[in-house]
């Protein structure tokens, strides 16, 4: 079969070939009924080669996908492995749709096969216009002909373009960087396109973004620094606030109140190099928003709220316990801050506030003396 093609290719080109020197020529040009007959041999003759070639380069190119389908599967990608943007993760068989590309690149040549004929056919027959061997309106149709060819050639590269789309979309890439899940298909399992589950879930994890939340009466606090183009620093701490996990900086802030809590969300982000966030983690977070140097500072526990507000026992240089009012500043964790009310050295009670008054005498506990033994 193919060496039939090919027999009847060659003859039908060399008729072709030796029919474009006979309309060149002037001998033709000049014998009217000579030139239409070949004229409309050329015509005949011109569509049937287009095809036997589109034909041929068609099985060329089929053949040449068929080596491309026998290069070795690429192998799926594995479960908790961290991908970079743009890798490879699994690929969809893709022979039918290198078939359906070679299909529409074959349709693509065909038409601009024609449309080479149809314009070289236009070209001839300009000159014939000019001695009135031709119709003006020959010429009309010879033009509507070549602009008809010209959507056709434009529609074909279209499908030429989309079949190249959805061979691409064959190969499976990472649309993003970060940690693969757990794998919702393998390898011979078939996929859609709307499938809900996916390949895989990926998450980003370099860098980690966390969400937390501050209270309404803190706002203001938070916001100052920000508008004066500070960058506020943020720690991630484990769950019993012993361990720092990492630390960042503060990124967004919300652009409205949670009515239902009354608290404002606020996102950071960590570079998380040594992975010691985990996605939904929970943390406890703390945020600087401002850093207060020399402060005077003491253990929350001594802090006692009563109607006259806050305020400490301190301890007298002959040991007894005097009431001390004072002004709180920002508190750290265990640790409060003192705005007013007290001086650096002074000491302050911390056990048996519940049995203390004004006035009593207190005993000082060393907690690093050695223990007293039995006996002693």
């Amino acid at each position: 079969m193919k060496a039939s093609i090919e027999s009847k290719l060659a003859q039908l080109s060399a008729r072709w070939e030796e029919i474009n020197r006979l309309l060149a020529s002037e001998q033709v040009t000049s014998d009217l009924e000579n030139y239409r007959r070949l004229t409309m041999e050329h015509a005949e003759i011109g569509p049937v080669v287009e095809l036997f070639q589109a034909h041929r380069r068609t099985v060329q190119d089929l053949a040449a996908a068929q080596e491309m389908a026998q290069e070795p599967e690429m192998r799926a990608f594995a479960e908790d492995e961290v991908k970079i943007s743009r890798e490879r993760l699994a690929e969809i068989e893709a022979q039918p749709y290198r078939i359906l590309l070679t299909q529409a690149e074959g349709q693509f040549e065909q038409s601009a096969a024609q449309l080479d004929v149809a314009r070289s056919d236009l070209e001839r027959l300009r000159p014939l216009m000019e001695r009135n061997l031709v119709t003006a309106q020959q010429i009309e149709v010879q033009q509507a002909l070549v602009r008809e060819r010209e959507g056709v050639l434009s529609a074909n590269r279209a499908r030429v373009e989309d079949a190249r789309l959805q061979l691409a979309y064959t190969r499976i890439e990472a649309p993003i960087s970060g940690r693969l899940g757990l794998r919702q298909v393998d390898a011979g399992n078939l996929v859609r396109a709307g499938d809900a589950n996916g390949l895989a879930v990926i998450t980003q994890t370099r860098p980690i973004s966390v969400l937390f939340t501050i209270p309404e009466v803190d706002l203001l606090t938070v916001l100052e620094p920000i508008r004066r183009g500070e960058q506020l620093a943020v720690e991630a701490w484990d769950r019993s606030e012993e361990v720092r996990l990492a630390a960042g900086v503060l990124r967004t802030v919300d652009n409205q109140i949670d009515l239902a809590t009354g608290t404002l969300k606020l996102k950071a982000e960590f570079a998380n190099a040594d992975d010691r966030l985990f996605p939904n983690q929970f943390v406890n977070v703390r945020l600087r928003v401002r850093t207060i140097e020399d402060a005077i500072v003491i253990p929350s526990s001594a802090v006692q709220f009563g109607s006259r507000g806050t305020y400490v026992f301190v301890i007298g240089a002959d040991n007894t316990a005097t009431v001390r009012d004072l002004v709180l500043g920002p508190a750290d964790g265990l640790l409060q801050s003192v705005q007013s009310g007290l001086a650096a050295g002074e000491l302050v009670v911390l056990e048996g506030l519940d049995r203390l008054r004004e006035g009593r005498k207190v005993i000082l506990v060393d907690d690093n003396r050695p223990a007293v033994s039995p006996g002693s």
